[in-house]
């Protein structure tokens, strides 16, 4: 509902950008976060779809920190900057769904 809320708003520019930034932004990493969770809880933390996934997000990183040192004004290089930091930080998520890494629910004492 919100997503479509956004959009419908969006094309019809009721909202400043920033508001617009921010609405985008947490429909980025709800995206990013429900599709990771729905393939962990559906398919089980070892079906084969989930490393094709993760690699793809890697290689997505990877990508947009090129692209964040090649480009040539502050709004670009941001723009990078926050697409390098949802994609890690998606990457991050499923090395914790593996175990690899502890996550931050396993670090109180």
């Amino acid at each position: 509902m919100v997503t479509f809320v956004t959009v419908l708003v969006g094309i019809k520019r009721y909202l400043p950008s920033g508001l617009m930034f921010a609405g985008g932004t947490f429909n980025a990493i709800w995206l990013l976060h429900f599709t990771m969770i729905n393939q962990f809880e559906l398919m089980g933390r070892t079906s084969w779809i989930i490393y094709p996934s993760c690699i793809m997000f890697l290689l997505l990183t990877v990508f947009f920190g090129f692209r964040m040192t090649k480009a040539k004004n502050v709004s670009e290089n941001m723009a990078y900057a926050l697409a390098l930091l949802l994609t890690a930080w998606t990457v991050l998520e499923y090395t914790w769904g593996w175990r690899l890494l502890p996550g931050p629910w396993m670090l109180h004492s």
